[in-house]
């Protein structure tokens, strides 16, 4: 074989090496930003559903919320009322065990203590209900809930503005979670009195007696 047959079929197969390793080449590199869209696209799945299930976890509180103002005899009496609660009752169902699957330990657990209070919602008229600062308590919990929940989200990293919030030890104003600035009153130390103040649930015959005066 004389020496330029040789040398074209020597370039001849380097060429087809070199296509072949870029083909190659090509073909990982396909498949792993392939596989990067398919993360990409299961997380964007995962956080559409986890933010789904946040926001009927806050509705059903802010639900159960509303029902601290009426009595069962007075929701009773009003069939728009009794339509909306069945119908969030309904609706509400499966939020529990929704929550539990996507959300954090310490997210699902504000969750449920919270759900727990919908025993004063809609309450008999002769039976215990939550005072004024026991729903001011509960609506300051809800906050921090959705706060969290926010945090989970990566929410929080697209804003700087945060809840007002009065200190309930000296009333002036701050973020929840940071120490006041007046008295030093620490996060730990608000969950605390919160917790505290939902905790006071005045007996039936001090229900009655809020009662007759609205």
């Amino acid at each position: 074989m004389n020496e330029p047959i040789l040398i074209a079929i020597i370039s001849a197969g380097l060429s087809a090496l070199i296509t072949c390793m870029f083909q190659l080449v090509n073909r990982i590199i396909d498949n792993l930003q392939e596989s990067r869209q398919k993360k990409n696209s299961e997380l964007a799945s995962y956080k559409e559903k986890k933010e789904k299930v946040y926001i009927a976890a806050i509705g059903r509180l802010l639900q159960i919320r509303r029902g601290f103002d009426f009595t069962r005899e007075k929701a009773f009496l009003n069939d728009e009322l009794k339509e909306e609660m069945h119908k969030c009752n309904v609706e509400y169902m499966e939020i529990a065990s929704q929550l539990r699957l996507y959300a954090s330990d310490l997210i699902f657990t504000e969750y449920y203590r919270l759900a727990m209070y919908s025993r004063f919602a809609y309450a008999p008229q002769n039976g215990p209900r939550l005072i004024e600062t026991s729903k001011w308590a509960y609506d300051t919990e809800i906050v921090i809930l959705a706060r969290l929940m926010q945090e989970d989200l990566g929410y929080r990293k697209l804003t700087s503005e945060y809840q007002p919030f009065i200190c309930p030890k000296c009333n002036k104003e701050h973020d929840i979670y940071s120490k006041c600035p007046s008295c030093g009153m620490t996060y730990s130390e608000l969950k605390k009195v919160l917790q505290e103040s939902l905790n006071q649930v005045p007996d039936s015959s001090d229900s009655e007696e809020e009662l007759s005066t609205e």
